[in-house]
């Protein structure tokens, strides 16, 4: 698509109305649109920020120096021209100085009727300090009238060619966009079906979870129902009860993990019967054992889950661990 930028022109006025008038006929000639305030009416609100407006809605900057430093504004002791051109770099306006070289001042300082309308008298100083400000990037040096359109040239084309943002095309040629609210309309209900269809699934998932998860209390009676005897002591009875029954005891130690790597008898049989809990879901293998060599057996989620329930509403009748 055929696009075309808006390009704000800023420069000091009377001095340069000529150099001024070559800027907008390069700008046309290129295809863009020129933008400055003296192709405005008059305002009635404060002059900078109509001028502000003005570069917002711009996509470029051109900044025309010759001789003068131009009109000052009070608060800031600037001139506006070089306001214009901090504003412009402020909003990150892709921008080119066009600077009069000084034969080309002098030959307009030698044809005018004042000197006061071709150079700066005023505020020389500062003149010279924003010239060497816009010489320290890319600037286009004119001699005459040729080149300032020449540069004004070259420096669209830069611009045009490495910010292909913004602009302006004709109607004609700006995409359907009936048409494409009517594939993004399509896409919507799209979207909305999925994820109508993925909620439906989540239910069906956590219907599905819960009447397969498994009955606790049927497992804690299961486990009641196989005996055991753990030797605490050799030169004690063995202490009887059941699968559940130790599994209650002894919840807190599998909750931390038992392995067989201590030689003496109560860890090693701790070990065997968290093993034995091991195909019920109980009990499982630490994923994140602290040693390569050996490996652990710790409280599985559903052991964790069964030992909590049964503490809060009582185990079901059997033996416990008892001397």
């Amino acid at each position: 698509m055929s696009r075309r930028l808006q390009v704000f022109i800023s420069s000091t006025y009377l001095d340069l109305r000529d150099e001024r008038q070559a800027v907008v006929q390069a700008v046309l000639k290129y295809g863009f649109i020129p933008a400055g305030m003296e192709l405005f009416a008059a305002q009635d609100k404060e002059q900078m920020t109509v001028i502000k407006r003005w570069i917002d809605e711009s996509d470029a900057f051109i900044i025309l120096l010759g001789g003068r430093y131009g009109t000052v504004e009070a608060t800031t002791g600037k001139s506006y021209t070089e306001l214009e051109f901090e504003y412009a770099r402020e909003c990150s306006k892709p921008y080119f100085p066009v600077v009069l070289s000084d034969s080309f001042i002098k030959r307009k300082t030698d044809a005018a009727s004042r000197l006061e309308d071709v150079v700066e008298t005023s505020e020389p100083q500062l003149l010279a300090k924003f010239r060497s400000r816009l010489l320290e990037n890319m600037s286009g040096f004119a001699d005459d009238m040729k080149d300032v359109a020449h540069e004004v040239l070259l420096g669209l084309r830069r611009i045009d060619r490495d910010y292909p943002q913004g602009g302006w095309i004709r109607a004609s040629d700006a995409p359907d966009l009936a048409e494409e609210a009517v594939k993004i309309a399509a896409l919507a209900e799209e979207v909305a079906g999925l994820r109508a269809e993925r909620a439906a699934l989540l239910a069906r998932l956590q219907e599905s979870e819960r009447q397969t998860a498994p009955d606790l209390g049927l497992l804690a009676r299961r486990l009641d129902e196989i005996p055991l005897w753990l030797e605490i002591d050799p030169e004690s009875e063995p202490k009887e009860g059941t699968l559940f029954s130790f599994l209650l005891q002894y919840s807190p130690v599998l909750a931390i993990g038992v392995n067989d790597r201590n030689s003496s008898s109560v860890p090693k049989q701790l070990y065997t019967l968290a093993a034995r809990l091991m195909p019920y879901g109980v009990t499982e293998f630490d994923k994140h054992p602290p040693s390569q060599v050996w490996r652990r057996i710790i409280l599985s989620e559903l052991g964790s889950r069964l030992v909590q329930t049964s503490l809060l509403s009582g185990p079901p009748n059997g033996p416990s661990l008892q001397g």
